[in-house]
């Protein structure tokens, strides 16, 4: 299978064709914590010399038809790029949302499980299946809260909200945030709080803007916002209580930036060492190390000529670079989530460089990746 659902947005309507117009990642050195910076009050990107300047492309009005995929493999959730990996602390595993791409799948939207050996369907339906949407679990009242998406064949800005309380599922007839698809969800614990950020609207547009769920509302944000992007990076950290940002694409570059979200209010933070600029970036927060873990993902314009299959760890402040003997290879859009139970972060699909999405499940355990699953 092609990848043009779930990276529609980079290969239509950002990208200018360039494959060497942004710098690479580079070796890291030893460095203090990051300052943080005052958070600018324009939409431009800083310009703290990590975000480049590429000639613009002109943006499509067109948004292609969402591809589907062959049949899933058996016993697992099938090929699939930015879905969202939750875990829920009550079943005791992570949890596969938004993996549905392939011909022949669910038509509802199906919740995977992995218990740590395997995957298994916990629930399906009645909601329509979609892609690159977003999804987070509230661990306060368990609640799972699904917004947007394209649903094949059907809507290609849907902006729907759904939940699931794991005894059934709900729609809430709710106004929709203006984004539709390639948003990123969290849960700030620290606010308690379901929390959207960036994607893009049903005119094909980045969108800069933070919204709120309140369990049957959603709330604008009132905060100097990062600027408009989709496809980057997005965790949160428990210990600090905050939520990280990194990366992503404007309609004409690709992003280095890092942000930091903490009481309503964003901050810029700027680290002497960093990945540099990278989109479609899977991110997750490991409290085992006590780092927040970034792996693969797109340098330049180029998605799928500049894939990466770098593993990044910020630790005290300070990005390392690292060095593990096996990785999952070059990738974009993998799916990236911590499992607290089993101390170990775990790595779904995404794409490759020929634009093939992907169904294998990798584990790190703080020093190396190693493969569980659809191993190839």
């Amino acid at each position: 299978m092609k990848v043009t659902a779930t990276v529609a947005l980079a290969a239509a309507f950002f990208l200018s064709g360039c494959s060497n117009c942004c710098p690479q990642a580079h070796p890291p050195t030893p460095i203090p914590t990051p300052t943080v910076r005052p958070t600018p009050t324009s939409s431009q990107a800083p310009t703290n010399g990590q975000v480049p300047t590429p000639s613009p492309t002109p943006a499509s009005t067109v948004r292609p038809t969402p591809a589907l995929s062959p049949g899933p493999v058996a016993g697992g959730p099938g090929v699939c790029a930015e879905a969202d990996l939750l875990f829920d602390p009550t079943l005791n595993e992570l949890l596969l949302i938004n993996c549905t791409t392939y011909s022949g799948g669910p038509k509802t939207l199906t919740v995977w499980g992995w218990d740590g050996g395997t995957w298994h369907v916990v629930t399906s339906g009645p909601a329509p299946a979609r892609v690159v949407g977003g999804a987070a679990l509230d661990t306060a009242t368990g609640v799972i809260t699904v917004y947007g998406g394209y649903v094949p064949d059907v809507d290609p800005c849907n902006t729907e909200t759904w939940q699931w309380d794991r005894a059934s599922w709900s729609q809430v007839n709710a106004e929709p945030p203006p984004a539709c698809s390639h948003m990123k969800m969290i849960f700030d614990a620290g606010t308690e709080q379901t929390l959207l950020m960036g994607g893009q609207d049903g005119r094909n547009l980045p969108v800069d803007e933070t919204w709120a769920w309140t369990g049957s509302a959603w709330e604008q944000v009132n905060a100097l916002l990062p600027p408009s992007r989709a496809h980057f990076g997005l965790a949160y950290d428990p210990e600090h209580e905050h939520v990280l940002l990194y990366g992503g694409l404007t309609r004409t570059a690709v992003l280095g930036d890092f942000w930091s979200y903490q009481d309503g209010q964003w901050q810029s933070l700027v680290p002497l060492t960093d990945p540099g600029p990278v989109s479609h970036v899977a991110m997750a927060y490991d409290t085992t190390t006590g780092g927040l873990l970034l792996f693969g993902g797109a340098t330049g314009n180029d998605t799928f000529g500049t894939l990466t299959d770098d593993t990044w760890l910020l630790t005290d402040g300070a990005w390392q670079h690292l060095h593990p003997d096996t990785t999952p290879g070059k990738r974009g859009s993998a799916s990236l989530g911590y499992d607290p139970s089993r101390h170990l972060v775990v790595l779904y699909g995404g794409f490759d460089a020929t634009g093939s999405e992907l169904d294998d499940t990798w584990l790190w355990d703080g020093r190396n990746w190693s493969c569980a699953a659809n191993c190839r």
